[in-house]
This record gives structure tokens, C-alpha cells and sequence, in this order.
């Protein structure tokens, strides 16, 4: 859907199985991991969301009180 002055914004959330697709969800941003980046083909995407997904493990273990 599109709709003036909004935002979308695609995540990949860790270790989450349910059906949440169409709906609101909150999302709350620690650290930006990197910039936006184009790949050259599908095994350089999955490569960077594997690193993507170690680096927001340990960002998010750094985090945690």
C-alpha cells in the first residue's frame, strides 16, 4: 500500500516463525548495520544477510542491560 508521508521499511527479524505479513508491526532501531547496497546476485545477498544476522547478534548482546 502506499500512502503520502509514510515509510516502509523491510526487516528480517531474528528467530520468528509467525504469519505477521500485511500487518502493523513496532519496530525499534538500536544501530544502523550498513548502508544500502546492491548485490550482484542472489548468493552475495544471502552472504551479506548471514553477516548482517552475526553482527545484530552480538550488537544486540551488547545491548542488553
Amino acid at each position: 500500500y502506499e500512502q503520502a508521508n509514510s515509510a516502509h521499511v523491510e526487516a528480517h527479524i531474528l528467530d520468528f516463525g509467525e504469519d505477521i505479513y500485511q500487518k502493523d508491526i513496532k519496530i525499534y532501531f538500536v544501530e544502523r548495520l550498513r548502508g544500502e547496497q546492491r548485490f550482484s546476485n542472489a548468493e552475495a545477498l544471502v552472504n551479506q544477510i548471514q553477516k548482517d544476522i552475526q553482527s545484530t547478534r552480538v550488537l544486540l548482546r551488547k545491548a542488553q542491560p
